[in-house]
């Protein structure tokens, strides 16, 4: 669904009005703002800062991909290993199927999720932001 809305409509018209270089730059902040939404609570400012630096790339490498190609399978296909790599690497961390997600500045506590629960809470997320 991202890819269809960021870069199979957003990119399409934001480019037919400002040129590929401003839209692409739109749309990937955009991308990386959508993210926020998930992020913001998982992560304390300057890693989220991080991340969402990451997502900008990101999202302006798969601009690029669609333009050069003209397709949207191509980032189809990357926007799943990218999601897939991300999960593998978080898998090592993950002890008794617990995800510890990192606190802000001045919380006690950390935010813990059951592996289905963390699941759960992100398609469940993907699917009530598509209204």
């Amino acid at each position: 669904m991202e890819e269809i809305y960021f870069r199979g409509f957003l990119l399409v018209r934001l480019e037919g009005r400002y040129g590929f270089r401003p839209a692409s730059w739109i749309s990937a902040l955009l991308f990386a703002a959508y993210h926020l939404i998930t992020f913001r609570s998982w992560f304390s400012p300057p890693l989220l800062l991080l991340v969402l630096s990451a997502l900008t790339f990101a999202g302006l490498v798969l601009n690029h991909i669609t333009n050069r190609y003209k397709s949207l399978l191509p980032v189809w296909l990357i926007h799943a290993l990218m999601n897939i790599t991300i999960f593998s690497v978080i898998l090592p961390y993950i002890k008794n199927q617990q995800v510890f997600l990192l606190n802000k500045p001045g919380h006690t506590n950390n935010m813990q999720f059951s592996l289905p629960d963390y699941a759960k809470t992100l398609v469940l997320h993907r699917f009530t932001m598509v209204k």
